[in-house]
């Protein structure tokens, strides 16, 4: 009986539509895009694009879309840039509030955007509601650990981050954030840790993790790490 109750609930409905083998492809090629990204060719937003324009259905797409846009606008590399990208991030993420809110990421992207624009009240209220949908939707919990950090709650940001990092042990977001966090208390050895963590996540050569390597080293009067990242000429990797 409960074999047969588990195949009731598992099959298709009516109103689920079919999605094309092309654009579930396209879907998980752009989530393999690591996190955070500093990607220059957009490699997921575009991915995204071409997984709704197999199957503009796709509602999983269409709020990872809203992401990929939102955190695009915040890696635009000049104003240009900027402008179009910010276009293209509201676009999508009212978009995927109108056709997909029962969905957490929508309201992830709905509060990281909110939050670049500096409307921190309804940043919360979008983080909130995301994790209203889906308590375990990690990276809603890190982004809120984050701003409760910023707010003064560091203890509770910090508890949050840790929590959503045993959610998805796989998530880099927030890692950095941590590190930073005991580098401004002072506690050296425990950034170095956070940072080694977020390296084993990243991998040693990516951008924001020897950013925020060579501003630790500079706020404890070393300043070599900061001349060798420059010397690489802005270089994203």
């Amino acid at each position: 009986q409960i074999a047969k109750a588990l195949c009731v609930g598992m099959a298709p409905t009516a109103t689920m539509p079919a999605i094309p083998i092309k654009a579930v492809h396209a879907y998980f090629d752009a989530l393999r895009v690591p996190q955070p990204v500093y990607d220059p060719a957009k490699r997921g937003f575009s991915q995204l694009c071409e997984a709704l324009e197999l199957a503009p259905q796709f509602e999983a797409a269409r709020a990872a879309l809203a992401l990929a846009a939102v955190r695009s606008w915040f890696s635009a590399p000049s104003a240009v840039e900027d402008e179009l990208w910010h276009a293209r991030a509201r676009l999508a993420v009212c978009r995927a509030l109108d056709e997909v809110p029962h969905l957490p990421q929508t309201h992830l992207a709905a509060g990281v955007f909110a939050a670049q624009l500096g409307d921190y009240v309804q940043a919360a209220r979008s983080l909130a509601r995301a994790l209203q949908l889906s308590p375990a939707c990690a990276e809603a919990q890190v982004y809120l650990g984050q701003l409760e950090c910023e707010a003064g709650d560091a203890d509770q940001g910090v508890r949050r981050i840790e929590f959503a990092h045993s959610l998805d042990p796989l998530l880099s977001a927030g890692h950095d954030y941590l590190a930073r966090y005991e580098a401004l208390r002072g506690h050296h050895d425990r950034c170095d840790e956070r940072l080694q963590r977020f390296e084993s996540l990243v991998g040693k050569d990516h951008f924001v993790l020897n950013l925020w390597r060579a501003r630790f080293a500079s706020w404890r009067g070393d300043l070599e790490p900061a001349a060798a990242l420059h010397a690489r000429g802005g270089d994203h990797g």
